[in-house]
C-alpha cells in the first residue's frame, strides 16, 4: 500500500487554484452500444462482500435498482474481502469487476487509475460514485485525466461526516459532477451553505427487515453466552479516531464507579485497538484507576468481541439484540448506520445530537447528548477535515444512568425507535434515484 501517493494526489487536488472557473459539460452524444430505453449505470463504491457500513448500503442499493429492467448495472467494487464470504450474492443480472484485483499499481484499494478505463469500456451513461469527498475527488480527477470528451454524467453520492467541509472539495463537484446525493436533509443544507450549486438530492440509508429483526433479548445473550441479568450498553462503531471509543470508555467507567454493585457492562464490537485505534483496555484500566476503582473489581466489565470484525449481517443482528441500550460519542457522523439498525430493532440510543444521528433520533425517542465542545480537524489527520464536535464523558455518563434507572422511559423509547426506523425501507430510500434515473432514461429516448 503507497499511502504517500495518495495524499500526494490528494494533496494536489486540494491546493489546486483553478477549479471554480472550469465547468465540463458533457457531450450530448451516446455510445452506440446503449440499448434503447436502457439506463446503463456504472456504480463506483466498495464492493458488497466487505465489513464496513458503505458494502451493506451499496448492495441494499443494487437490489433495488436491479428490480427494474430498464436499468443496466455494472459495479465497479473495491476492497473486497478476499479470505471470506459474508454471504450477500449480487442479482443475477448485475455485472460485477473485482476493482481492487485490477490494479497495476496497488494504492490503498481504491483503483482510481483502473477507473476510466472501466468507463469507456462499459460506456456507461451514469457513473454514479459512492465514498467520502476525499475519495470522490480523486476518482473525478482521474476521469479528467484520462477522458477528454465525456459521453457519460457523473452523480456522486456523498459521505459528509463533518460540517464545513474543505472548499476545494465543493468546487470540484460544483465543476465536474452533474448531481450529489446525500445522507440526510441536514447534511443538504450543510452543502447548500458552502456554496454547492449543483443539483442536491437526500437519499437516506434504510434497513431490510429480513435481515435484521427482533430477536427475543435473553434468547440473543444465551446464542452468544451472556448472562441475562446484567444491564448491557452495545456500541458497533469501528475502532477508529472520529468514533470516539474512548471518550465512550472514560464515560462508562465513571457510571460503574458511581454504582459499583449494578451489574453494568459495556460491549463493544470492534478490536481492541491493535489496528491503530483507540487501546481500549488499556484507557479502561487507566480510569477505573483515575475513578478509585479497583481493576479486580471492574475488569470484567468492558467486553470486546474478540473475533476481528468481519461478522455476517446475521451475526449484527444477533449482537444488535442482546443489548439493553445502544450508545455512541462519535464526533462527526454521516448517518449512522449501526445506530439506525439497532434502533429498528427497538433498543433505545443514546448519541451526540449532532448531523447524521439527528435524521432519526430525537428527544422523543432517544437521549441525544449536546457536544460540549468543537474543534477543526487538521490535514494530517484525516483526508476531509472540518468540523468536530464532542461531548463531554461527564454527560454520556448521566444519559447512561438514566436509561439504567427509568425503566419506563427506556422501554418508551425503545418502542418509538422501532416505530421511527420501521420508516425508513430501501425501496422508499432509493425512490428518488429510479426518479433520477427514468428521467435519464426519457432523455434518451
Amino acid at each position: 500500500m503507497d499511502v504517500s501517493n495518495f495524499v500526494n494526489e490528494l494533496n494536489s487536488i486540494i491546493q489546486t487554484s483553478s477549479i471554480k472557473n472550469e465547468v465540463v459539460t458533457p457531450t450530448t452524444s451516446l455510445p452506440d452500444t446503449v440499448v434503447s430505453k436502457q439506463v446503463k449505470v456504472l456504480i463506483v463504491s466498495t464492493h458488497v462482500n466487505q465489513v464496513n457500513g458503505y458494502s451493506k448500503v451499496v448492495f441494499n442499493l443494487i437490489k433495488q435498482l436491479a428490480q427494474h429492467p430498464w436499468i443496466s448495472i455494472v459495479h465497479f467494487g473495491t476492497q473486497r474481502l478476499v479470505n471470506a464470504d459474508l454471504g450477500r450474492a449480487y442479482p443475477s443480472t448485475v455485472k460485477v469487476i473485482d476493482a481492487t484485483a485490477k490494479e497495476k499499481e496497488k494504492q490503498p484499494g481504491f483503483a482510481f487509475t483502473e477507473l476510466p478505463g472501466v468507463i469507456q469500456s462499459e460506456k456507461p451513461d451514469i457513473v454514479f460514485i459512492y465514498n467520502d469527498l476525499a475519495t470522490i475527488s480523486l476518482y473525478v480527477e482521474q476521469i479528467r485525466k484520462s477522458i477528454e470528451n465525456r459521453f457519460f454524467k457523473i452523480w456522486a453520492y456523498v459521505d459528509l461526516t463533518y460540517v464545513s467541509a474543505p472548499p476545494a472539495f465543493i468546487d470540484l463537484l460544483n465543476r465536474d459532477v452533474e448531481r450529489i446525493f446525500c445522507f440526510t436533509k441536514a447534511w443538504k443544507d450543510a452543502l447548500k451553505a458552502q456554496g454547492m450549486t449543483r443539483p442536491v438530492d437526500v437519499m437516506p440509508h434504510g434497513v431490510d427487515p429480513a435481515m435484521f429483526r427482533t430477536i427475543p433479548r435473553d434468547l440473543a445473550r444465551q446464542t452468544l453466552g451472556l448472562p441475562k441479568d446484567m444491564f448491557l450498553f452495545t456500541s458497533v462503531n469501528k475502532n477508529i479516531p472520529r468514533k470516539r471509543l474512548d471518550l465512550l470508555i472514560i464515560a462508562f467507567v465513571k457510571l460503574i464507579v458511581r454504582f459499583p454493585i449494578k451489574p453494568i457492562h459495556l460491549l463493544i464490537v470492534a478490536d481492541k485497538g491493535d489496528r491503530g485505534g483507540f487501546p481500549l483496555f488499556e484507557i479502561f484500566a487507566r480510569e477505573i484507576k483515575l475513578n478509585g476503582g479497583s481493576v479486580d473489581h471492574f475488569g470484567a466489565r468492558l467486553l470486546i468481541t474478540s473475533k476481528d470484525t468481519c461478522y455476517k449481517d446475521e451475526d449484527i443482528n444477533m449482537l444488535y439484540n442482546c443489548g439493553d441500550v445502544g450508545i455512541s460519542c462519535a464526533e462527526g457522523e454521516g448517518f449512522g448506520l449501526c445506530t439506525f439498525e439497532q434502533m429498528s430493532l427497538g433498543v433505545p440510543q443514546i448519541v451526540p445530537a449532532i448531523n447524521g444521528y439527528s435524521e432519526y433520533c430525537s428527544e422523543e425517542n432517544s437521549l441525544m447528548v449536546k457536544p460540549a465542545l468543537r474543534y477543526y480537524i487538521p490535514a494530517g489527520h484525516n483526508s476531509v477535515t472540518g468540523e468536530a464536535q464532542m461531548v463531554n464523558p461527564e454527560d454520556v455518563s448521566n444519559a447512561m444512568q438514566r436509561y439504567v434507572f427509568e425503566d419506563e422511559l427506556r422501554k418508551q423509547h425503545g418502542r418509538l425507535s422501532k416505530e421511527k426506523g420501521q420508516e425508513y425501507s430501501w425501496d422508499k430510500c432509493t425512490k428518488l434515484l429510479v426518479k433520477r434515473l427514468k428521467a435519464v432514461q426519457e432523455e434518451d429516448d
